[in-house]
């Protein structure tokens, strides 16, 4: 009963789908590294459902809705795969590092670094020049 309507909300709520699958990203990452996640998805966003919906809305592409959202992926701008501390895994999936990509596009992207100078990956360059 409880995984049945688990399925309803996840097909009626997207963002609902999302931030759950955010969530076991992070969860993934963390188990990889050998590493507990000791901080709610929300707070590792840095903002609230609501604003993560209007981000992610700003940032759709022609033809990107909330009704094709099988045809897309959360991409990681900074790929987590690069995130080797807890402050990392954080700072990566600060949702200022997410942005909505077709599928197909996010599939041949996977976990290359498309832009060195981008903020947060000269912020994560600096995280590990000052614990060095």
């Amino acid at each position: 009963r409880a995984k049945k309507y688990k399925n309803n909300v996840l097909k009626k709520n997207p963002l609902y789908s999302i931030i759950l699958c955010i969530s076991g990203n992070i969860r993934r990452i963390m188990k990889e590294k050998s590493l507990d996640k000791n901080f709610k998805t929300i707070d590792i966003l840095g903002c609230t459902k609501e604003d993560l919906r209007l981000y992610f809305e700003s940032q759709f592409k022609d033809g990107m809705s909330w009704e094709n959202r099988k045809d897309w992926h959360i991409d990681h701008i900074i790929p987590l795969s690069l995130a080797e501390t807890e402050d990392e895994v954080i700072l990566l999936n600060h949702y200022t590092n997410l942005r909505p990509m077709w599928s197909n596009e996010n599939i041949i992207k996977s976990d290359k670094l498309e832009n060195p100078e981008h903020p947060i990956y000269i912020k994560l360059l600096e995280k590990r020049k000052n614990t060095d």
